[in-house]
């Protein structure tokens, strides 16, 4: 079991004005996470770094995020998995 907190919950149980920068971790499920978040907390965030499991999935945060007032960028970073046998 892992313990979860909403954004909202970080943001007013803080009693935050804005979050100067949000790492996001969340294993594939970006997008549907954050089209859920208040649009007044996501506008909040000043900056924020994620990794995102698919395409569609950054398609549609990019196009999410940048009607919320983020500029996005996106760097690819391509991990090789090496095997090897003896």
């Amino acid at each position: 079991v892992v313990k979860t907190i909403r954004l909202e919950d970080v943001d007013y149980n803080n009693n935050l004005d804005r979050i100067d920068f949000l790492k996001v971790d969340i294993e594939g499920a970006e997008y549907d996470i954050f089209r859920n978040v208040d649009k007044d907390v996501l506008r909040s965030v000043q900056r924020t770094a994620m990794e995102c499991h698919s395409l569609r999935n950054a398609v549609n945060l990019k196009n999410l995020l940048r009607n919320s007032g983020f500029t996005v960028q996106f760097v690819r970073v391509i991990i090789y998995r090496l095997l090897y046998i003896q």
